[in-house]
């Protein structure tokens, strides 16, 4: 049976174009013309109120900060640099802006306190012990978004800091409109005067906004304005309309693979209490789809069984098959030459738990929540195991890792485990090879092998560690010692360090690999290697100081998420390297595709068998990532080329303004780009955003019992557990 895979709040229109929305052929055009109605998407809009009184003592509001800001402890303060934050006005305001601020450091009782507005300055205020208040002149604002930067001036700079505890924009509250809902029967969407509603969407060339018209809500409301902000680009009008005209613009020529942003502002002024948008609709003509794309079954298969093999802590740009120039991975070079080799691989986290879970079950750490130490996989949670177990498949299991194994309940769906705490891979290797043999040779397989070599304590056998570590490396570097006096900061992690640090890592590559190569010599050698599916993946990346810091679980960057994902089809794909974005929610929805069996309808991933055939029509390079863990709480969305880190308030003492990067110019994302692009910020916030509607019906995950002895103990060897 087809597939029908989740499709996301932020509606992937390209999608939609071929299923979801009513045709109605246009008389002036060749092509018929698909619509969707934006009250259909009211639920996954992100609506922005004006900015009133931010606190700056809650960490929530760090999402307003953009650069210039520290924290320590419970204190915001800026020093020398500018202090930058964004505001969203409406059109009558502010008209002063209040600065609750301490200057704080050795000096006299004052210092000069610049204050620019969009670039450009609007006073100068003495900052002292008390709150100060700057006047706005009328023409310095904008509606919308605005750019508030505050910077001591000479000498003060130079010695001085600032501690903030608010800043108060003097916005009343609000009118009783909803901010946004459905009205009028289902047939228009209502706005409250001064908010702005945000919907992230995918378009296809030539998509246009249409609507009937719009009923103000109240006297002297002025005029709702339509904005576009296409990723990488700058915010454009498309219309302002101040009547019951229908009107219609033309949103993109372009289409294609960007993300794109819709915002509807309302303008309010006197006694306007909000606008209702009568019939908001995205029109676009129907693409001719790729050939052979529709609802035919698939082929018939010549694989009847699927291998997944994991190497858990690799990154993608340590092996061969992605060009590292070191020989870590033969084996795999070779497995990857007749595989499909997917270049833009991310793991939805950066630790084991969370990423295997959405491996096992196709959804997002959100979703499934088994994402801190003592959270397991739901009893309610679908696994991979348990869908081809009811399809008549033999299911096995064979784990390193404790964090993936029975006691956080990853043995569902599965008739034999076997949980070899911190076994080398060759051993491991042996034991799935054990079972292949022994098997119900009827029946098709499903083999899980999760293998943990280059995970620390870094202790390649003594041939690969000559090989790769520089020479003098002491081979107890590797131990969690290391670890623990990096943390402790006993040890700095100078490049010496971290080269041999390094070639530890690249010499357990190495070791992992040869098993991997006994693996697959050992299907070819049983005659299962031209009927079985293997998908070689990692869960996550490690760290070595390329931001500030080492290991994993700590943050969302390239080397934590950018990990190898080649998948050996019999039939589709041999020796392909594609550059489309994959993510591990992909893998489920990608074998119950090539098996033609039902998938669960809240899957958040796609299958990449029908993009490989070009079945299916292309999707929107799309991915996410979270990451709950021991107080850090991070999610990140990656659109095209962009990315976008937002940091949740947790116990960790650090600005949580979130972070944005082109991937295709800067690789390593070192470059900050939120102050430059902040309309891209923001569509990739509301896209963030409107995934994030969809986590509350998340499950609720098993306990893990964290002082269960067997437990800390291997997870201590892991270096989880000090």
């Amino acid at each position: 049976m087809p597939l029908t895979p989740r499709l996301s709040k932020p509606v992937f229109l390209a999608a939609l174009l071929a299923t979801a929305w009513a045709c109605a052929p246009s008389a002036e055009e060749a092509t018929p013309v698909r619509r969707l109605s934006l009250v259909d998407l009211v639920d996954a809009a992100v609506v922005t109120p004006p900015t009133g009184r931010l606190d700056l003592h809650d960490a929530a509001n760090d999402r307003f900060l953009v650069s210039g800001w520290h924290r320590s402890r419970k204190t915001l303060w800026s020093g020398g640099e500018p202090a930058v934050l964004d505001f969203f006005a409406g059109p009558t305001g502010p008209r002063r802006i209040t600065l609750g601020c301490r200057l704080t450091g050795e000096g006299g009782e004052s210092a000069a306190l610049a204050v620019e507005l969009n670039g450009r300055e609007i006073g100068e205020v003495e900052a002292a012990r008390k709150a100060v208040a700057v006047d706005v002149p009328g023409d310095a604002l904008r509606p919308g978004w605005n750019r508030l930067a505050l910077l001591l001036r000479p000498p003060a700079a130079a010695q001085r800091t600032v501690a903030w505890a608010y800043v108060d924009f003097g916005v009343e509250a609000g009118t009783g409109v909803p901010p946004l809902q459905a009205g009028g029967g289902g047939e228009s969407v209502v706005l409250a005067a001064g908010h702005q509603a945000d919907f992230y969407l995918d378009l296809v060339p030539g998509a246009r906004l249409e609507s009937d018209g719009a009923r103000f809500l109240g006297a002297d409301c002025g005029a709702l304005t339509a904005l576009w902000q296409p990723l990488g680009g700058e915010t454009r009008e498309l219309f302002s309309l101040s009547g019951q005209e229908p009107v219609a613009a033309v949103i993109t020529d372009a289409g294609g693979s960007g993300a794109l942003g819709l915002r509807l502002t309302a303008r309010e002024a006197g006694g306007c209490e909000g606008v209702a948008l009568r019939r908001p609709r995205i029109a676009a003509r129907q693409a001719d789809p790729p050939p052979g794309t529709g609802t035919a079954p698939p082929p018939a298969r010549r694989a009847r069984n699927v291998v997944l093999f994991l190497v858990d802590t690799l990154r993608a740009d340590h092996t061969g098959t992605y060009g590292y120039p070191k020989p870590t991975t033969p084996e795999l070079d070779r497995f990857a030459a007749d595989a499909t080799v997917f270049l833009d691989s991310q793991a939805q986290s950066s630790w084991t738990r969370a990423a295997v879970a959405s491996v096992f079950t196709g959804l997002l750490p959100q979703e499934h929540r088994a994402n801190d130490d003592d959270e397991g996989l739901a009893e309610e949670a679908v696994t991979l195991a348990e869908m081809l177990t009811a399809a008549g498949f033999e299911t096995a299991g064979f784990s390193a890792n404790g964090n993936a194994a029975q006691g956080p309940d990853f043995d569902q769906g599965f008739a034999t485990w076997t949980h070899a705490a911190q076994s080398r891979s060759g051993p491991l290797v042996e034991q799935a090879i054990a079972w292949l043999r022994s098997r119900d040779a009827q029946r098709p397989f499903f083999l899980w092998v999760h293998t943990i070599d280059p995970h620390a304590p870094y202790a390649p056998p003594a041939d690969l560690r000559e090989a790769f570590a520089p020479p003098g490396t002491d081979p107890e570097l590797g131990s969690l010692r290391t670890f623990e006096r990096l943390q402790h900061k006993e040890l700095a992690l100078t490049p010496e360090i971290t080269a041999q640090l390094v070639g530890l890592y690249d010499a357990e590559i190495r070791n992992n690999d040869r098993s991997f190569g006994r693996f697959l010599a050992e299907l070819r050698a049983l005659g299962l290697a031209d009927d079985t599916i293997v998908v070689f993946l990692s869960d996550h990346g490690e760290e070595f100081g390329e931001h500030g810091g080492w290991s994993h679980g700590k943050t969302l960057y390239a080397e934590m998420l950018e990990t190898p994902l080649v998948i050996r089809f019999p039939d589709v794909g041999r020796g392909r390297r594609v550059d489309f974005t994959a993510q591990h929610v992909d893998l489920v929805p990608t074998v119950l595709d090539y098996f033609g069996l039902e998938a669960p309808p809240r899957l958040a991933g796609r299958s990449l068998v029908r993009l490989l055939e070009g079945t299916a029509p292309p999707a929107a390079d799309r991915a996410f990532a979270y990451l709950d863990l021991r107080g850090r709480t991070l999610s990140s969305v990656i659109a095209g080329p962009w990315k976008y880190v937002a940091r949740e308030p947790g116990r960790i003492s650090v600005v949580a303004s979130p972070q944005l990067y082109r991937r295709d110019l800067d690789d390593a994302e070192r470059d900050d780009l939120l102050a430059d692009e902040p309309g891209t910020a923001r569509a990739l916030a509301t896209l963030l955003a409107s995934e994030e509607r969809q986590w509350a019906q998340a499950l609720e995950p098993s306990v893990v019992d964290t002082k269960d002895k067997q437990l800390q103990k291997e997870l201590r060897a892991l270096g989880y557990v000090n």
